[in-house]
């Protein structure tokens, strides 16, 4: 009862009882037969101790594999929106910074492409075919900065 709380008291005093009661009859019965002549007819057989003690393991058996009774669920209260702590509403206005800094790039780019349409075809790495001349290296500069910008990277003053 101690190890399986779950089974009543009243089936584990029953099984208690049992074996008590076959404890009894078996002592009885060795005394019975300690009595007698070793030639006269034995006071009981090994048939009766195995049927007797199969009879007691089955109540055993049947009181101790007694399943555990699954708890009931609780109902639980309706879901409440969660609370934003400190942290979360951190790392939400930094996102919202990341967001805004990106569709500034965007917006840098895209003008940048209005105002020189030969380069749009052109890569940071490669100056637009219009830019050949000795001013081509300014230009490239300008263009490389341009990209930086588009792609959110951080010009290498401010590091």
């Amino acid at each position: 009862a101690k190890k399986k709380p779950w089974i009543a008291e009243a089936q584990v005093e029953k099984v208690t009882t049992a074996v008590a009661e076959f404890t009894e009859w078996l002592d009885s019965s060795e005394a019975a037969q300690a009595e007698l002549e070793s030639y006269a007819t034995p006071a009981f057989s090994s048939e009766d101790v195995v049927a007797r003690q199969r009879a007691l393991t089955r109540s055993f058996n049947a009181v101790s594999k007694t399943p555990k009774p699954t708890p009931t669920p609780t109902p639980t209260p309706a879901a409440k929106p969660a609370k934003k702590g400190k942290g979360e509403e951190a790392a939400s206005a930094d996102a919202s910074e990341e967001a805004a800094a990106a569709e500034a790039a965007d917006a840098a780019a895209d003008a940048a492409e209005e105002a020189d349409p030969a380069a749009e075809g052109a890569t940071s790495d490669e100056p637009a075919a219009d830019d050949a001349d000795a001013s081509g290296a300014e230009a490239s500069d300008s263009e490389a900065a341009d990209a930086d910008a588009a792609e959110g990277a951080v010009p290498s003053d401010e590091l």
